[in-house]
C-alpha cells in the first residue's frame, strides 16, 4: 500500500488552462493556493486578478499527484 501512495505522491503532471476553463473544484484549490502564499501582502485572490494585481489569460497548473504544487499565470502577449 504504501509503494501505490509513493507512486501516486510522485506523479507529476502540468496543465495549462485557459483563464475561463478551470473547473469549480480546481478554482477552489487555486484560490487556496494563491491565498496561501499572497493573502496577507495582496487580499483574497480575485479570478479575474489571479493575484489581486496581475490578470493571467492562462494558468499552468503543476500537479504532485492531485496536490496542486506550483502555479504561473501567464498574460498573452499582444503586439
Amino acid at each position: 500500500m504504501k509503494a501505490e501512495t509513493n507512486a501516486l505522491m510522485m506523479s507529476e503532471t502540468v496543465k495549462v488552462k485557459r483563464h475561463d476553463d478551470p473547473t469549480g473544484p480546481e478554482l477552489i484549490v487555486l484560490q487556496q493556493f494563491v491565498d496561501n502564499e499572497y493573502l496577507r501582502d495582496n487580499g483574497p485572490w480575485n479570478a479575474d486578478a489571479p493575484y489581486s494585481y496581475s490578470p493571467a489569460d492562462f494558468h499552468v497548473l503543476g500537479l504532485q499527484g492531485t496536490v496542486l504544487a506550483a502555479q504561473v499565470g501567464v498574460q498573452r502577449r499582444v503586439t
